[in-house]
């Protein structure tokens, strides 16, 4: 700006200002949207804007705004168990403003055993250990094993499997033994069970020739595949899986 009096002395001025037409860009960095298991959060937020500092405000759950200048962190208390709602409202000098929201689902309740098999005394050697939980769980802070068992584990939604590698023994006891967390990061309390396989039946007799004469070496095979092979005075001793009720009546019939 230029002026001149009527004396005609010059003088000169001038102004600088922005012209903002964009509203500001916020980021809330923490937390993570998703599933907590503390009531107490740390809010903490980043904020781009031309005209420089602006405020923010703050409404959980629908409710009231409140005001909280121009800061970028609170400290914040969620009421109850479950899902809030956070809403961020930021403004800046021109009276533009953008508004970030985040969900986050607090859950402090351990998750616990809804189910568990096999608990029998007469558990078949094939069979497979499966838990079931009483919510999702973290499937890579699950660990589910039996003792002196190797085998793989899988997953069928809340219920996780254990897959011997080979059967089991007959006439044995087994222990089991589950530790995990959910997804909120909540720790369950260990627990263990025992469950027995079935007994297995003993066969033994004397292989004789049509001379009554022992045989020796000769191979004696169930029908389960089951075998073994006679010792020099043709004697066998052979450990065979117990037959179901129906086989035994049609072996009966």
């Amino acid at each position: 700006v230029r002026a001149i009096d009527l004396a005609g002395n010059l003088a000169y001025g001038q102004l600088t200002f922005i012209v903002d037409t964009t509203p500001p860009l916020v980021k809330i960095f923490t937390p993570f949207e998703g599933m907590t298991n503390h009531t107490s959060i740390s809010l903490e937020w980043e904020i781009q804007d031309l005209t420089g500092p602006c405020s923010s405000a703050l409404s959980i759950d629908g409710g009231e705004w409140v005001q909280l200048g121009a800061i970028c962190a609170r400290q914040l208390t969620l009421k109850g168990e479950g899902e809030h709602l956070i809403l961020l409202k930021v403004t800046d000098a021109a009276g533009h403003s953008t508004t970030a929201s985040l969900v986050v689902f607090v859950d402090t309740i351990p998750p616990s055993v809804s189910s568990r098999s096999p608990q029998s005394d007469q558990t078949d050697i094939r069979t497979q250990v499966m838990v079931r939980f009483s919510e999702p769980m973290d499937v890579e802070r699950v660990e589910l094993g039996v003792d002196g068992v190797h085998g793989s584990v899988t997953w069928d939604g809340d219920m996780v499997i254990f897959t011997p590698s080979q059967p089991l023994q007959y006439g044995t006891s087994y222990t089991v033994r589950v530790t995990g967390m959910d997804l909120a990061g909540n720790a369950m309390t260990e627990i263990f069970w025992s469950f027995r396989t079935m007994a297995s039946l003993t066969i033994s007799g004397i292989v004789l020739d049509m001379e009554n004469r022992p045989v020796a070496n000769a191979l004696i095979t169930l029908e389960d595949g089951a075998s073994t092979m006679t010792n020099e005075s043709g004697s066998f001793i052979l450990e065979a899986p117990p037959r179901e009720p129906h086989d035994r009546d049609h072996q009966g019939g």
